[in-house]
């Protein structure tokens, strides 16, 4: 008969290694080990990841990185095996294998694709009033994440990422009050009469949008409203001098300038009304979701041209209108 043997996982020796926990660990164990590393509260670096994911979304990046590329503790110091890209790319013995890295890479790519179709929907669709259902997709994956972690399941915190990756655009999106109507096109409008102006206004749901009203012949004292509405992109409205401009815009993200009067930053609302001369007035009102919007008296002024470019601008004003403020 022979006497079977348990060995036990010798303590590691050498200087300390900076391995992902087995115990203490959320999604991947990467905050766990960096604690134990550091000898501080892994708590700090789980707060530091949500702020990494709200502020630019680097967390993105360096978590499933840290993951990928740093082998798990087997409680001991060392590490249990290789670390799980070379394990997935070669199997147990971390020999990479042809094979299993054209597969990867196709989990990859499909999986990036995935995410930011994802991402890329929770925008469009609540941009287009369908928020309410985009909040209840991200507390239905909430639920299921926190239910799965509370029953044992870890692997379910990971229902985490697509729930940030839905809810943080989305978020940014409802903030800046985005509204996606007109579809997306590069257009330029240049009426004739104040009656070719739609009664509705003009609006895009995103790109670059050029009102040219230079041609328009209004009467002294009259006033020919103008509404304009993008959601994603930039408005360049053009008035001839001799037009009085007079406005109402709001800018949920971005920067506005209206003949000299700008202003940039969040949820910005500028007017300029109360003239009282007798020049023709032009009442703007401009909603743009997140963009820009700049009116001009000539295109050469103009910071965005039809193909993206920005030129210096030129000192501009509104001469036409007497005691507006």
């Amino acid at each position: 008969m022979t006497e079977q043997t348990q060995t036990t996982p010798q303590p590691a020796t050498g200087p300390k290694r900076f391995l992902r926990s087995r115990e203490d660990r959320w999604l991947g164990g990467v905050a766990g080990g960096l604690g134990h590393y550091f000898g501080v509260d892994p708590i700090l670096f789980r707060i530091g990841a949500v702020a990494l994911a709200l502020v630019g979304g680097l967390a993105f990046f360096v978590y499933p990185a840290m993951w990928l590329l740093v082998p798990t503790d087997d409680g001991t110091g060392n590490p249990t095996g290789p670390a799980p890209l070379m394990r997935w790319l070669g199997g147990p013995d971390g020999k990479i294998k042809a094979g299993r890295v054209v597969a990867i890479t196709a989990a990859i790519v499909g999986g990036a694709i995935a995410l930011t179709a994802l991402t890329i929907g929770a925008v469009l669709a609540t941009g287009s009033g369908g928020g309410v259902w985009v909040a209840v997709a991200v507390i239905a994956l909430g639920v299921v994440a926190v239910a799965g972690a509370l029953a044992g399941r870890r692997r379910a915190a990971w229902l985490l990422v697509p729930a940030a990756l839905v809810a943080i655009p989305a978020g940014l999106v409802a903030a800046a009050d985005v509204r996606f109507d007109g579809g997306w096109d590069d257009r330029t409008y240049r009426p004739a009469t104040a009656s070719a102006v739609p009664a509705g206004g003009y609006k895009l749901a995103g790109g670059y949008m050029r009102v040219d009203l230079r041609d328009l012949r209004l009467a002294p004292g009259t006033t020919t409203e103008v509404p304009v509405q993008i959601g994603m992109g930039a408005v360049t409205v053009i008035v001839p001098p001799s037009v009085c401009v007079q406005s109402d815009s709001r800018i949920g993200a971005g920067y506005v300038n209206v003949l000299g009067d700008e202003h940039s930053g969040l949820d910005v609302r500028r007017g300029i009304q109360g003239a009282s001369g007798s020049a023709p007035r032009v009442h703007l009102s401009a909603d743009v979701g997140m963009g820009a919007l700049e009116v001009v008296h000539r295109p050469k002024d103009a910071l965005f041209d039809d193909n993206g470019r920005s030129h210096p601008i030129d000192t501009q004003n509104n001469a036409a209108c007497v005691g507006a403020a």
